[in-house]
């Protein structure tokens, strides 16, 4: 979000539909919003940047080689059954 940028719908609700009290609460007390925003860059934003983002919330693939686990730690790790 920049300056200039115009939010069109918060939460699936139409903001020229909504108080503006009510918005206020919103964008100061929810966790998560889901926005709709009319941008007003002039233009694009530096790609880099967005997948540098993007990369940040990938996680890597699994190793190819798994682990080696022993019968031994394995058995330590089993729980037993209550009562026992």
């Amino acid at each position: 979000i920049i300056k200039g940028d115009e939010i069109m719908v918060i939460n699936g609700a139409i903001v020229s539909d909504l108080d503006m009290m009510y918005l206020e609460s919103v964008l100061q007390e929810e966790l998560a919003l889901c926005m709709m925003m009319r941008s007003s860059r002039t233009e694009p934003p530096d790609l880099m940047r967005v997948m540098d983002d993007i990369d940040s919330l990938v996680c890597p693939p699994p190793p190819t080689d798994p682990p080696v686990i022993s019968e031994e730690m394995i058995s330590g790790l089993i729980v037993p059954a209550p009562g026992r």
